[in-house]
C-alpha cells in the first residue's frame, strides 16, 4: 500500500515498531553518504531499500542484495523502481530476507568484534 500522508514527528520508540508493522520497504532520498545507524535499524526491521545511491547506500548494496539504488537527485527513477516492484512483490519478499540476514551479521556486537581483531592484526 502507498500512502498519501505524511507523518510528523514520531518517537524512535513508536517508529521502529511501525516501521516493521506497516511497511514493506524504506525509500532513502538522501544524498549524503553519511554512516548513519539508519541503514542498519530498516535492514534488521526487514525493510529493503530504494533510494539514491549515496556512498553509504551504494555500499550496502554491493555488500548485499537489499534493493535498488538510482543516481542522486532522480526521483523519477526511485518512482520508477517502486512502480516495478508492485508487479514485482516477490522482489520485496526476497530482498526482506536478505535485509534481515545482513542485519544478523552486522550487528553491534559482531561488528566491533570485527575491527578488533582487525586492529589486533595489525598491531602485530
Amino acid at each position: 500500500c502507498i500512502r498519501d500522508s505524511l507523518y510528523g514527528f514520531v518517537p524512535f520508540s513508536e517508529l521502529m515498531p511501525k516501521m516493521e508493522r506497516d511497511y514493506d520497504l524504506f525509500l532513502c532520498c538522501h544524498v549524503q553518504g553519511d554512516p548513519s545507524g539508519m541503514y542498519l535499524e530498516m535492514l534488521g526491521k526487514g525493510l529493503p531499500f530504494v533510494g539514491y545511491a549515496n556512498e553509504a547506500l551504494a555500499g550496502i548494496l554491493r555488500m548485499t542484495n537489499v534493493g535498488q539504488a538510482v543516481p542522486p537527485y532522480d526521483g523519477i527513477g526511485c518512482a520508477k523502481s517502486i512502480a516495478a516492484l508492485v508487479e514485482d512483490r516477490g522482489q520485496i519478499a526476497f530482498w526482506a530476507r536478505a535485509a534481515r540476514a545482513f542485519a544478523r551479521e552486522h550487528t553491534f556486537d559482531k561488528s566491533f568484534a570485527r575491527r578488533i581483531t582487525h586492529l589486533r592484526s595489525l598491531a602485530r
